[in-house]
């Protein structure tokens, strides 16, 4: 566990502070845990909003997902070993709270958007119920009401599953439906394929006489990247 991680999880959560002085080197050397200890307690709570604004931003990103777990219960995420792991370098802060945070598969869907706002492109399957309430659910001052204190029922996960596509337009996250044949195709092309495998990916999934007009469509959008050549094949061949 590096020094560096656990300095800036001490910024933002007093039971690991406290842990320390009570003894806990916190997965550190000796050596390293005397260091911090060497530091005026009070120093570690100089700022103790930023555990708060940690928890802000991510009901921001996350309003459903928030407002099924409940404010207290983001405000946990910088006590977490998840949160420590980003402190690591380990991914990203919204897609270790998505996989952190009890909240099924609204977590899951919450997450694709966030990917999708940092420039990715993400498709994921959640229960068509939970696709329902989210899209029901759709609040822009949700956010607002949950940090001080408002909550939503856990959806059932029941029924059907629907294949959801996030990604970027324009500053926007877009966030649409897909027929599953078309869902596994844009899955297919996110690690990275030539115009000619995408094709094929695109016949195999019953798209025939239509295939290339599919992919070309997806090009064009930007929704897949084809490569110039396969994965793994040198400029010389």
């Amino acid at each position: 566990m590096g020094l560096k991680a656990v300095v800036a999880c001490l910024h933002h959560d007093p039971a690991r502070v406290a842990r320390l002085h009570e003894g806990d080197d916190l997965g550190l050397s000796a050596e390293e845990a005397g260091w911090l200890r060497a530091v005026p307690r009070a120093a570690w709570g100089v700022d103790p909003m930023r555990a708060r604004r940690v928890a802000g931003a991510l009901i921001e990103e996350f309003p459903q997902t928030a407002a099924i777990v409940g404010r207290d219960r983001v405000m946990e995420f910088c006590a977490s070993a998840a949160f420590l792991s980003v402190c690591e370098g380990e991914g990203n802060l919204a897609s270790a709270f998505a996989g952190w945070v009890d909240a099924g598969s609204t977590a899951r869907l919450e997450g694709a958007m966030a990917q999708a706002r940092r420039g990715g492109v993400a498709v994921v399957e959640v229960p068509a119920s939970v696709m329902s309430a989210w899209q029901a659910r759709v609040d822009g001052a949700l956010a607002e009401r949950v940090a001080h204190g408002a909550r939503l029922s856990r959806p059932p996960e029941e029924g059907d599953g629907a294949w959801v596509l996030a990604e970027s337009r324009g500053g926007d996250v877009s966030v649409a439906e897909l027929p599953e044949a078309l869902a596994r195709l844009v899955i297919y092309g996110l690690l990275g394929r030539t115009r000619e495998e995408l094709v094929e990916e695109a016949r195999r999934l019953g798209a025939e006489d239509d295939a290339e007009v599919v992919v070309d469509e997806l090009l064009e959008l930007g929704t897949v990247r084809a490569l110039a050549r396969p994965a793994g094949t040198g400029a010389s061949e």
